[in-house]
C-alpha cells in the first residue's frame, strides 16, 4: 500500500482564494432579496446602505422606520416619494418572505401604509 500525501494549497476560482471563509471586508452584511420578496434589515446610525441590482432591471423600494415609528426618508440622507406602493404589493402577493415582513412589521406596531419610500433612480415603480 502506498501512502500519497496531499498537500492543500490555495487557489482562486471566482475571486475565492479559500472557500468557505468570508469574503466581505469586516462589518460588512450582506442580505439577499429574493425576486419579488422583502427583508427587514435593522439599521444603526453611520451605517452605509448599499442596493445592488444583480439580476438587472429589478425595481427597488426601500422604507426606513426610526425607533419612534416614524418613517422619513430624510433619515437616510435620501429624497422619499411618499406612499410605497410598490413594496405594498409585494408584501400583499401572498408570498413568504412577504408574510414574515408583514408580521414583523404588524408586531412591532409600523404601518407600512405611511412609510416614505426610498426608490433608486432607475425604478420603473412610479
Amino acid at each position: 500500500m502506498t501512502v500519497k500525501p496531499v498537500f492543500e494549497v490555495p487557489f482562486e476560482r471566482s475571486g475565492v482564494l479559500a472557500p468557505g471563509l468570508p469574503i466581505l471586508p469586516h462589518g460588512t452584511e450582506r442580505h439577499p432579496v429574493p425576486g419579488a420578496g422583502s427583508r427587514a434589515v435593522p439599521i444603526s446610525k453611520g451605517d452605509k446602505i448599499t442596493l445592488l441590482d444583480r439580476d438587472g432591471m429589478q425595481p427597488a423600494e426601500m422604507v426606513f422606520y426610526a425607533p419612534d415609528r416614524s418613517s422619513d426618508a430624510a433619515m437616510l440622507g435620501a429624497q422619499g416619494h411618499g406612499r410605497p406602493v410598490g413594496l405594498i404589493a409585494t408584501l400583499a402577493n401572498g408570498s413568504s418572505s412577504g408574510k414574515k415582513v408583514l408580521r414583523a412589521l404588524e408586531i412591532a406596531g409600523f404601518d407600512i401604509g405611511q412609510g416614505d419610500a426610498v426608490r433608486p433612480t432607475r425604478s420603473p415603480i412610479r
